[in-house]
């Protein structure tokens, strides 16, 4: 994988995304993507795949798999799926606009900070995102976290609606008690 450049996430169009039930973590040992087993070849020298298979774990058992490009450091370690984008919406604006800001708030975020060093490791690792619902003290004293971008909304007259923060692995205490949006 030397000298191909930067690597870039894969497009929406490539990706082949399926509904599987629970199974072991990727790269486990008995997996046969496992860098011990090779790609399944039977030969004395492995061979590297040039796709690796990729899981999202949700909360209720279920997992989403997709195939992307092979990383050059190869497996996907533990320590960066912990990172994580946070996207707090307003309580008070109506659902249709939160919606709609919970899908643009991190586009756009990514388009301002592309060459971010953590935005770049979760596009390549992680992309888990949290969305939560926040009142109107909570957006305010969460604009004091660094590293964020503040979405407004033009039919609401401007009105911010949301803040989407560049991933991290740590963010403050008082986050992991917003709740998630439903």
């Amino acid at each position: 994988m030397v000298g191909q450049g930067p690597l870039k996430p894969p497009s929406v169009s490539s990706l082949q995304v399926r509904i599987l039930p629970p199974q072991p973590r990727f790269g486990h040992i008995g997996s046969p993507w496992h860098p011990a087993k090779g790609n399944g070849d039977s030969g004395s020298t492995p061979e590297v795949p040039t796709k690796i298979k990729s899981h999202i774990w949700s909360t209720n058992g279920f997992s989403a798999s997709y195939m992307s490009p092979m990383s050059p450091i190869g497996l996907i370690h533990e320590a960066s799926m912990k990172l994580k984008m946070y996207v707090l919406v307003k309580g008070s604006i109506p659902v249709g606009n939160a919606i709609v800001a919970a899908a643009h708030g991190p586009l756009s975020l990514y388009l301002n900070f592309p060459t971010d060093p953590d935005m770049v490791k979760w596009l390549q690792t992680s992309f888990a995102k949290v969305v939560c619902k926040v009142t109107d003290e909570e957006f305010e004293k969460a604009k004091e976290v660094p590293k964020h971008q503040v979405i407004t909304e033009s039919t609401l007259n401007g009105q911010e609606v949301a803040i989407v923060f560049i991933p991290r692995e740590e963010y403050p205490k008082n986050f992991g008690f917003f709740p998630k949006y439903k």
